[in-house]
């Protein structure tokens, strides 16, 4: 069941309009803010109070643009972790659920597959999402991250391991949330799915741009490209390899055992190869 909010209530396609969530019921699923900062706080205390389950927060302007946005987080995650909320985001562009039919984002809705994408990029939600249809290959859910404030990649790679409808997982991250944990989580999840992650941020420039977006620290690149080795996940190192390697996935399932067969026209191509 769908509520909308706004304080001035009203009426929207014969949806009725709420001016306040207090005047929810108890226990929703989820609740999708894309509402001032100024009121954030506020809003999440209510949804705490009514037993909402996950909150997801759109609207930008927290810790990537500087100290105003790092203590607003600081707030809202002291809020959190005395409550059983989760938050996703904030700066994030949503989630979809292609098994459900739930659109809960302004990025375009992607045709139905097997493939599950974790993204910190809202527009390369979209960009996986087109490019996987060229390749024949669609979308179980994707999920934008953005601030990672409460709920981070590991979360979602264990839900996504345990997941039916989800045969592959792919990852477009621009910082580790909890490496600790990832060490722990994403070995177990890899034998039974494969993870192909995209880590931007390995030059200087790159890490400068990665905090401006999503307020991320990308980390050493060789700690990270060795971690990702004894986790057992595949990393590509642009977005065309993450989209013809998740697509092939897919498509073929992994692959098991030295079973390769090269065919070429020529030595140079083969050697390649």
């Amino acid at each position: 069941k769908l509520y909308l909010v706004n304080p001035k209530g009203g009426c929207v396609f014969n949806i009725p309009i709420f001016k306040s969530v207090d005047e929810l019921p108890i226990g929703i699923d989820l609740a999708i803010f894309m509402i001032p900062k100024s009121v954030i706080t506020p809003a999440i205390r209510s949804c705490i109070n009514k037993n909402t389950k996950f909150i997801m927060i759109l609207t930008a302007g927290f810790k990537e643009i500087g100290f105003d946005g790092i203590k607003l987080e600081e707030e809202i995650r002291k809020l959190i972790d005395q409550s059983s909320t989760r938050i996703i985001g904030p700066n994030c562009a949503g989630l979809c659920n292609t098994s459900n039919s739930l659109h809960a984002t302004f990025e375009i809705y992607p045709n139905k597959g097997n493939i599950s994408f974790i993204s910190q990029s809202g527009s390369i939600c979209s960009a996986f999402s087109s490019n996987l249809s060229v390749r024949e290959a669609g979308i179980s859910k994707y999920i934008s991250l953005g601030n990672k404030l409460n709920v981070n990649e590991v979360d979602l790679i264990e839900y996504l391991g345990s997941d039916p409808e989800t045969k592959c997982i792919s990852l477009y991250l621009e910082d580790i949330a909890d490496g600790r944990s990832l060490l722990k989580v994403a070995p177990k999840i890899s034998l039974k799915k494969p993870i192909v992650a995209l880590k931007s941020g390995y030059t200087l420039e790159g890490a400068k741009a990665t905090f401006s977006h999503t307020g991320a620290m990308s980390g050493k690149d060789q700690v990270i490209d060795s971690a990702f080795r004894q986790m057992g996940i595949i990393r590509v190192n642009n977005l065309r390899e993450l989209y013809d390697v998740s697509s092939a996935i897919s498509i073929l399932g992994p692959l098991k055992g030295n079973k390769i067969a090269i065919i070429s026209d020529a030595g140079g191509p083969g050697v390649i190869a």
